[in-house]
């Protein structure tokens, strides 16, 4: 029995490794905005702000039960006490769309709560209908003891050719110091903090190459 749970948790170690490098394989490219399609931002009508299902994280909150090295994601023993994190790509899309209203004086962009499944162009055309959507997909999360690592895309898209104007991507690692039992104090204080970090980083990447200098 022992001998199965061990090989069942080094299966899903794996397939975690798997997934991640084949998104990492997939990872998206920057897409500058055209001045000319900048400039008629303004002029537009509502712009649309949408965001994808969040992925979750269940991390082991007891140190002593995982070592350094094993992120803290399934498969976990049924004693083991667990934390949900929730993803913070809606936290990402309400720092950008904020500062994108302000920069570009924009006339309205509208957040949209729902999440939306599939992020293929056709289907959002279907589901959007016409004018300009920002959106938020959440490609890298993973947590450690060690790290934090979040990578989010972010696009802007003509949906009635669905033709990507501006395309942006943050790549953020944050480095946890302290142990993880101070991490997880006072109901995980401290990585929530971290985690709030994070957003803010990837939020700011995205509005510098998005606004840049305006």
């Amino acid at each position: 029995m022992v001998m199965q749970m061990a090989v069942t948790r080094r299966i899903g170690t794996l397939s975690l490794f798997l997934a991640l490098l084949l998104t990492y394989w997939c990872f998206p490219k920057l897409i500058k905005m055209e001045q000319a399609e900048r400039a008629r931002l303004k002029d537009e009508g509502e712009i649309q702000a949408i965001h994808y299902s969040g992925k979750f994280l269940e991390v082991d909150t007891d140190s002593s039960s995982n070592s350094e090295d094993e992120a803290l994601v399934f498969p976990f023993t049924s004693y083991q006490l667990r934390l949900i994190l929730e993803d913070p790509v809606l936290e990402v899309k309400e720092r950008v769309v904020l500062a994108m209203d302000a920069a570009l004086e924009l006339k309205s962009v509208r957040l949209i709560q729902e999440p939306l499944v599939g992020d293929d162009l056709d289907q959002l055309n279907a589901a959007l209908g016409k004018g300009l959507a920002i959106d938020f997909k959440t490609i890298i999360w993973k947590l450690d003891h060690k790290k934090i690592w979040y990578v989010a895309r972010s696009r802007i898209i003509r949906l009635e050719d669905s033709k990507i104007l501006w395309q942006g991507v943050c790549d953020v690692k944050n480095h946890l110091s302290g142990s993880w039992a101070e991490h997880m104090a006072a109901e995980a204080a401290l990585l929530k903090k971290r985690l709030n970090e994070v957003a803010e980083s990837c939020a700011q990447n995205l509005e510098f190459q998005l606004v840049g200098n305006e």
